[in-house]
């Protein structure tokens, strides 16, 4: 599971991303597909907190009462003269602002210096918190696939998406893998330090095609 915050800033789109993975932590993958050139440096740990207090600021807040007549359908009056649906007298009301909580209803993989001659050019490459991470631009999707076997990442039937990114150009794939001193997996999962990625891109999207 994933959370993401795109925000327009004077280098182009700043996308973070928040994620949650269940299972062996040396098994981790992720291709994150970004609009626009992603290069040394734009891939850095961000602030998690970002998250958090958005989801505070926008998060609707839940209200429930009891009518007087005990069903929906009661007129302003509560003599019960609406349409009745029979239910029990109780409705929930989402309005803006934060839930209040009584009322809550409840890089590096191999050596290979690519340079865009086979297809694949990598763009930028090294760490971010527990992340290890390699940005590659790319004009063939069959090289971009092998590039990413020979190191480790199975992206299974999602495989034939990529045809559609790379035809449209101007896109970024940024491979993402857990550094090996990351703890095991506890149970029930973990939610990993949020990542942000820099690019040029000169308009807010989500590619989601992968999906």
């Amino acid at each position: 599971a994933q959370e993401v915050i795109l925000e327009r800033n004077e280098a182009g789109l700043l996308t973070q991303y928040r994620v949650s993975y269940d299972g062996d932590a040396e098994s981790f993958g992720w291709l994150i597909v970004v609009e626009g050139v992603v290069g040394e440096g734009d891939v850095q740990e961000s602030d998690e907190a970002l998250f958090d207090d958005l989801r505070d600021a926008t998060q609707p807040t839940i209200l429930v009462y009891e009518t007087d007549a005990g069903m929906y359908g009661s007129d302003a009056s509560g003599s019960g003269g609406g349409a009745g649906c029979g239910c029990p007298g109780r409705r929930r009301i989402a309005i803006g602002g934060k839930e209040s909580d009584d009322l809550s209803a409840g890089g590096v993989f191999g050596d290979d210096d690519l340079d865009g001659s086979n297809g694949i050019d990598i763009t930028a490459e090294g760490f971010a918190g527990p992340f290890a991470y390699t940005a590659l631009a790319a004009t063939d999707s069959d090289a971009l696939v092998e590039w990413l076997e020979e190191n480790d990442f199975s992206l299974g039937e999602t495989a034939s998406t990529l045809d559609h990114y790379i035809d449209a150009g101007d896109y970024t794939f940024v491979a993402v893998s857990l550094a090996p001193e990351t703890a095991e997996t506890p149970d029930g999962g973990r939610t990993l330090p949020a990542l942000s990625i820099q690019s040029d891109a000169d308009r807010m999207a989500f590619p989601a095609r992968m999906s």
